[in-house]
């Protein structure tokens, strides 16, 4: 009885000790006294708005911190239930133990208590306003504040602690000059993301407009503050590609607020590569990085505690889920990975996809996406065993993506060998 009393209280004091607090407000947000409207399929509060066209939700925030949290929050509060249980269960089936579960918390816990100090003031307090208008259905399993925070790290929490279904296989390119019909910069990318699919039918297309720093549009899901893809208005365009490294680091700065950063406070590919190089982040990934002012596109490698840019060789660069350049190719995680994993296939695919259909107008790059090859051995999806298909591209480009500046695709997971979430094609120029 005295050890489950010990237990109990050390678990208690593990709980008081790790949970994050939130920021304190100098005042009452005066958009907690705007009216809430929702009317023929159009949901407002104040400057921001939510529709769904062409069975793409489109939002727009606009304010300052707290206040674009919020209007997120209360604009998009029904999916965002609906996604929380999802990726509970997502958790759930890939760690059905409860004994198992339990300590898993407390680990993360544990690991996490200094992530408020990785997240700036602002982005705090942007969380704090998706915690203050979103309903709590699961007040058992912490603070609603303290949970929202640590979702926007679960791509790297996963990544850190295991094999995870929230680490995909992403697959993104860009194209300029002689690529391209008009020599303007093309960016695409696939995006993969296992956590649901409720994920998929409910990503979001938000344009962001904060009181400081530049607007940017994001495509993602309801109720994250951060990016994994996205261009802002100074024509710089981000996406995020899990990698694997041996490096490792106990915590950092979550990627998707490190691309937030980026597009809301970098005006050229420099000023991106910059910010994402002195951040300092816990897990590995490469970040394609493009500037449709100048023409000009990198993937930049980075570990926790490492960093390397790899520029173009030719016209287009490629960027898939392994490292490149010199100083990371030869990293073990990531030999192992291009060996193990479908990586190399997906990214030599791509390659010749775009040689093939070379010059590119938006229509190709959508159709690159959708290409449906994989190759047999792929990891992580039991039911794909195609054979590779002809090396050429396919004879039909699929229709192009409206609107010009940057849309999303239905998800296609329940049709297509990966479970590509969606496609995005950014044009730039």
């Amino acid at each position: 009885m005295a050890t489950l009393a010990l237990g109990w209280l050390g678990s208690c004091a593990i709980d008081w000790w790790c949970i994050a607090r939130p920021p304190r407000l100098d005042a009452r947000p005066a958009i907690l006294n705007e009216p809430f409207h929702d009317s023929s399929g159009v949901r407002r509060l104040g400057r921001s708005w939510l529709a769904r066209k062409d069975g793409i939700l489109r939002m727009h925030l606009a304010g300052g911190p707290f206040t674009l949290g919020y209007c997120n929050a209360l604009l998009t509060k029904d999916l965002v239930v609906e996604q929380e249980a999802t990726l509970l269960r997502t958790v759930k089936e890939h760690v059905p133990s409860s004994s198992a579960l339990w300590l898993m918390k407390k680990y993360v816990l544990l690991r996490n208590r200094n992530l408020p100090s990785y997240v700036s003031l602002p982005h705090q307090l942007e969380i704090l306003g998706l915690a203050s208008a979103y309903p709590d259905p699961h007040p058992g399993l912490g603070p609603y504040y303290h949970r929202l925070l640590n979702y926007h790290a679960a791509h790297d929490i996963s990544h850190a602690l295991m094999d995870s279904p929230l680490v995909g296989g992403c697959t993104s390119f860009a194209a300029w000059g002689a690529a391209t019909q008009n020599g303007h910069l093309l960016v695409g990318r696939n995006f993969d993301f296992d956590a649901g699919r409720c994920f998929d039918e409910n990503k979001v297309v938000v344009r962001f407009e904060p009181d400081d720093g530049l607007d940017f549009i994001s495509v993602a899901w309801p109720g994250l503050i951060g990016v994994v893809t996205g261009i802002n208005d100074a024509r710089i365009a981000v996406a995020i590609n899990a990698a694997q490294s041996a490096d490792s680091r106990q915590i950092g700065t979550p990627v998707s607020l490190v691309l937030r950063n980026v597009l809301q406070h970098a005006s050229t590919l420099d000023d991106a590569v910059r910010i994402i190089r002195e951040s300092q982040v816990f897990i590995a990934d490469s970040y394609l990085v493009a500037d449709g002012k100048t023409n000009q596109a990198v993937v930049v490698e980075k570990t926790p505690l490492r960093c390397a840019v790899r520029t173009p060789a030719a016209n287009h660069i490629v960027c898939s889920n392994h490292f490149l350049t010199d100083e990371l190719r030869g990293d073990a995680a990531n030999a192992r990975y291009m060996a193990e994993g479908t990586t190399v296939a997906r990214q030599e695919r791509v390659e010749a996809l775009v040689a093939g259909r070379a010059p590119l107008a938006p229509a190709d790059v959508a159709a690159i996406l959708r290409d449906g090859w994989v190759p047999a051995s792929e990891i992580g999806n039991p039911k794909s065993r195609m054979a590779p298909s002809a090396t050429s591209p396919p004879s039909t480009p699929s229709p192009p993506p409206t609107p010009s500046s940057c849309t999303s695709r239905p998800g296609s997971s329940g049709s297509r060998p990966f479970s590509i979430n969606w496609a995005l094609t950014c044009r730039l120029a």
